[in-house]
């Protein structure tokens, strides 16, 4: 975790206290049952092997595990853009009320998948080879694809939307947050000069794309306190450049928000694990795990792609 300064802090206490109030209007989706979302874990506990039935198969608690709420008391060191601990308060500030609720962060579609991955792994492999972009990033995890268990209410945090937009500028109008973001120098502030509360989201650059997420988490947090939302979808901050030219970035990521340490099973089942080997000339073997007829996650097919 980072050592929050005292304009970090009056940033997150301001932003939270002014989506508090407004939260209950905050712009909303739904996502309906059987929608794939995809997310990527370290190997680990997050994947053992093991032997079921006479095949290889993915061990039932790995499988619990990569779809498990792991932010707040679980991981103390998290430091994860719309979840995790509170920001502390500024001196002479009552602070925020202590979140009850951790995230977990998957993906609408593999851009952003890819987007997510690249940002974190190594900044430098959006301009290698595509075959050694993809297995550097990702030969030390594994994809997972999951699915929506029932119909999901979340708010909408579309940077394109009008509606999200709106909200953001209801909540960034506040002139204490106006007054905070602005002493936080001029990445904080829009093309006009004025304080952007829309660019502290989601801007990449410079003091906020180095994970200062005083804004988001104050947002994410407040959001998280009510109950009746399942979780949020937001366009990804990140975007890579694959060989060739052209600029990707996700178009939807979703945070969903459950008890911390707890797989998320009310929301999401695991539906396919695949493992990445870079095979080096030969190209990259993926092999997948999808649940047989007993429902246990067993070894479903290899390939060599190039």
């Amino acid at each position: 975790m980072p050592v929050w300064s005292i304009d970090q802090q009056k940033l997150f206490n301001a932003v939270y206290r002014a989506t508090e109030k407004v939260r209950r209007y905050a712009p909303t989706t739904d996502l309906g049952a059987g929608i794939p979302l995809r997310r990527t874990v370290g190997i680990g506990r997050f994947f053992q092997v093991t032997t079921i039935n006479g095949k290889n198969a993915v061990d039932p608690a790995s499988v619990r595990n990569m779809i498990s709420v792991v932010d707040l008391g679980t991981n103390p060191h998290a430091h994860n853009r719309w979840t995790g601990t509170a920001v502390p308060a500024p001196p002479g500030v009552p602070s925020v009320p202590t979140p009850t609720r951790g995230g977990l962060y998957t993906s609408l579609d593999y851009s952003a998948v890819l987007a997510e991955n690249f940002h974190y792994q190594h900044a430098s492999l959006a301009t290698t080879k595509a075959q050694d972009r993809v297995a550097s990033t990702f030969a030390p995890k594994m994809l997972v694809t999951a699915r929506t268990e029932r119909e999901l209410s979340l708010v909408n945090l579309d940077y394109f939307a009008e509606e999200t937009r709106a909200f953001i500028a209801e909540i960034g109008g506040d002139p204490k947050v106006e007054a905070a973001l602005r002493a936080m120098g001029p990445a904080y502030l829009g093309p006009n000069g004025r304080p952007s509360l829309l660019e502290a989201l989601f801007n990449n650059q410079g003091a906020i794309g180095s994970q200062e997420y005083s804004t988001s988490r104050a947002i994410g947090l407040a959001i998280e306190a009510e109950p009746e939302f399942d979780g949020l979808i937001v366009t990804s901050a990140q975007s890579y450049q694959p060989e060739g030219g052209g600029l990707h970035g996700g178009e939807g990521n979703v945070v969903l928000f459950g008890a911390d340490g707890q797989p998320a099973v009310d929301k999401v089942s695991v539906t396919q694990v695949a493992t990445v080997v870079n095979q080096g000339t030969a190209g990259i073997e993926v092999t997948r795990f999808s649940p047989d007829s007993a429902g246990v996650m067993a070894e479903s097919g290899k390939a060599i792609v190039k």
